[in-house]
């Protein structure tokens, strides 16, 4: 297995090959933090090496700036890296690492090189002064290289990338490159209603941006070449250039960063301030010819960082507010069932959407519909006052639809274990439940009952995805078969969750999401119901809204308008109900689907370590995850022969901080409430029961829970 080193591992170069690593074969990462291993000390490196003996080595730990700290630290600047990356370059040679890919920078150009710059314009003309320390060192490292390259007979390779942007980027106003410092500004301006921005130089000088994914892929493209190929490619040059082969001006990339923030004031340039470079641009035909190319768009790429700022930005806010939510959480417990992820953008809507004097539904609605359509791959989506609504509209709907709707009495299965309002729609309805078991690893449909349950009386199966993981939808597909049976999906702890890299509420003809406070978006309330069935998605719009036709085109599949705006605004077609949501809870949804990513990266991150911990306890099983899963919360059930019950089990949880529920509804089959309806139960439920008196949920959140999982290995 081929040992790999990459220093700087956490930084915005280093986290991105490592993700490129990680997907390769046969290979074993080697990542150490500064408290492991200061680069800059000499001892601590050799010591490394020697106890390691990486096969390669990626050397993209370095210390960088933006031009202002470049010009005002220059003694730190050359001092760090040329130790990091002399400490680096000589223990590998005498620990014999086969293979070290240095990375430089393009500031190591002359100032008015021609362009785009060639490898050969190397040490041809004077340094930009404003980061010329940072350049000479980088410079160093190039002809160190070189130099134990044709000494000692290595293969030391060297790339120098262009300006580079992206996930992981460091977003201070000051402290920070080109985009990410815009990002910043620009944000900042926009939050805080500031009617201009103020950006260095005149807005003439050019730059070429690289994607940081971009540099990943290039550099361990770079690292497979065969020594002589390589060494074909390089030719009477020391490295190679990467980059984009097209620049931007500073002007242009600018307004690019302000439509793309949404900031609407003014730009301004100070002229008291350096250009730097007038242009850098490098020249990437010798990459290029290797079979490398560049393939991020700018526009994606931007987009993409901005999201990723948004992500950084409530990591900080929630860090300094010591794992305190913006929302003061009365809970007594230490590790609560929920944790709200709203920020002061979240606070501040509520103001705008009063300065609008429209509070119901209108233009906020539309815009987060479309956002969560663009999210979750679906053409259409409704957004209505709850989860329980959502489901109420997707049962509704299929009775109205012109071919194969619902009538009463339709027989539909479901699963025994879920939430009352999965179920009380169906019944309100007048259909006939058939309950079936789940599986006690799963949570979801025991497949082999399912197909058991199913006789020629089904007209639908509900899937719930329950606390986030999906049903196996190959098998369920399997079972339907050519059979007209319709498919439609509770998802309202699943948001976010995928099968097979689809997202889950998108495999039946409906699917519901809630946005309630507890769930992976707060919206206070809300729900959301996704289709790409137009004429469903016209029934909803009319039942969401008292069964009116106002929502609707003039010709549509609920009924046909008269074309007069004063009958038609009150023509109803269907009986329906008032689910609409509030301006407040969608505008709320519009900020909160940009942490979506975040919220969805730390509870896996969570449920990692509680996967890894908890797999193998001796006296408690966890959920078996299908697919990927969003992880709504912890599923805890007593293993059989288990010496403890669960309310000692509950005792000692809530001693212990934790905050806790039965998993969901626990057997659903078992609850008074069926005395009000028309059902059936098929075969035994056996492991609905098992889970009833047996399990119980503990949260799960965008905080970092790995002390509270620590502790449960010790329950």
């Amino acid at each position: 297995m081929k040992k790999i080193y990459v220093a700087g591992h956490e930084g915005m170069v280093g986290s991105s090959i490592v993700n490129i690593l990680k997907k390769k074969k046969n290979i074993k990462l080697i990542l150490k933090n500064k408290s492991e291993v200061d680069l800059t000390r000499q001892n601590e490196v050799e010591d490394f090496f020697d106890l390691e003996k990486p096969d390669e080595v990626y050397i993209a730990a370095a210390k960088v700036g933006g031009i202002k700290y470049n010009a005002a630290y220059p003694a730190e600047f050359i001092y760090q890296n040329l130790m990091i990356q002399t400490n680096i370059i000589q223990s590998a040679k005498n620990a014999k690492v086969k293979k070290l890919l240095f990375l430089g920078s393009s500031c190591i150009y002359p100032k008015f090189a021609n362009q785009p710059m060639q490898e050969k314009d190397l040490l041809t003309g004077q340094l930009e002064p404003t980061n010329e320390a940072y350049a000479v060192a980088k410079i160093a490292g190039i002809k160190m290289c070189e130099s134990y390259n044709r000494q000692y007979g290595l293969d030391f390779r060297c790339v120098m990338p262009t300006n580079l942007y992206g996930p992981g980027d460091k977003y201070h106003p000051d402290n920070s490159h080109v985009i990410p410092g815009m990002i910043h500004k620009f944000h900042n301006a926009k939050e805080k209603n500031i009617g201009s921005v103020t950006v260095w130089g005149t807005g003439n000088a050019r730059r070429e941006f690289l994607y940081v994914e971009d540099l990943a892929l290039a550099s361990v493209h770079v690292m497979k070449l065969n020594k002589d190929i390589y060494n074909k490619f390089l030719g009477k040059d020391s490295f190679l250039n990467i980059g984009l082969g097209e620049d931007i001006s500073i002007k242009e990339l600018a307004y690019k960063i302000k439509k793309i923030v949404g900031y609407k004031g003014t730009v301004n340039f100070d002229l008291t301030q350096p250009d730097g470079m007038p242009q850098k641009l490098l020249n990437v035909k010798k990459i290029n010819r290797t079979g490398w190319k560049s393939k991020m768009n700018l526009n994606k790429g931007l987009k993409i960082s901005y999201e990723d700022f948004i992500k950084q930005s409530l990591k900080h806010n929630y860090n300094k507010k010591n794992n305190q939510s913006a929302i003061k959480n009365s809970s007594k417990y230490k590790f609560p069932l929920v944790k709200s992820s709203w920020d002061s953008k979240e606070y501040g809507i509520f103001n705008k959407v009063i300065k609008s004097d429209n509070f119901t539904m209108s233009e906020n609605v539309k815009k987060f519909e479309s956002k969560f359509s663009e999210f979750i791959g679906a053409k259409y989506t409704v957004m209505v006052n709850s989860g329980s609504s959502a489901n109420l509209l997707m049962v509704g709907s299929l009775f109205y639809r012109r071919k194969n709707k619902l009538k009463r009495g339709d027989e539909v299965i479901v699963p025994s274990v879920s939430w009352s309002t999965s179920y009380f729609p169906l019944q309100q309805y007048g259909l006939k439940l058939v309950f079936v078991d789940i599986d006690i690893n799963t949570l979801n449909y025991d497949t082999k009952k399912l197909k058991k349950a199913i006789s020629n009386k089904t007209r639908l199966i509900l899937c719930v995805n329950l606390l986030g993981n999906s049903n196996n939808f190959d098998e369920i597909k399997k079972i339907i078969n050519k059979k007209k049976i319709i498919l439609i999906e509770d998802s309202c702890q699943a948001m976010g969750t995928t099968f097979n890299k689809k997202f889950t509420g998108t495999f039946g003809i409906i699917g519901t999401y809630s946005t309630f406070f507890s769930h992976h978006i707060n919206t206070m309330e809300g729900g959301l119901l996704v289709t790409d069935d137009k004429e469903i998605y016209q029934i909803l719009l009319s039942l969401r809204a008292h069964g009116w036709v106002r929502e609707l085109p003039k010709k549509n599949f609920v009924m046909n308008k008269y074309g007069d705006s004063f009958k038609d605004s009150f023509s109803f077609a269907l009986p329906g109900y008032n689910v609409r949501p509030l301006e407040f809870s969608a505008a709320l949804g519009i900020e909160q689907i940009k942490k979506l990513p975040y919220v969805l990266e730390m509870r896996r991150k969570n449920a990692m370590i509680f996967q890894e911990i908890m797999q193998n306890h001796p006296d408690l099983m966890i959920q078996k995850e299908i697919g990927h899963s969003s992880w709504f919360g912890f599923s805890l059930i007593i293993k059989q022969g288990s010496k403890i019950n669960r309310n000692q089990l509950l005792t000692k949880l809530n001693k212990l901080g934790f905050e806790t529920r039965p998993i969901s509804a626990g057997n659903f089959a078992r609850n008074k409430v069926l005395k009000y309806f028309n059902y059936e139960i098929k075969g035994d439920l056996k492991n609905s029961d098992y889970l009833d008196k047996n399990g119980i949920v503990i949260g799960n959140n965008h905080a970092d829970l790995t002390e509270a999982i620590k502790i449960l290995k010790k329950i």
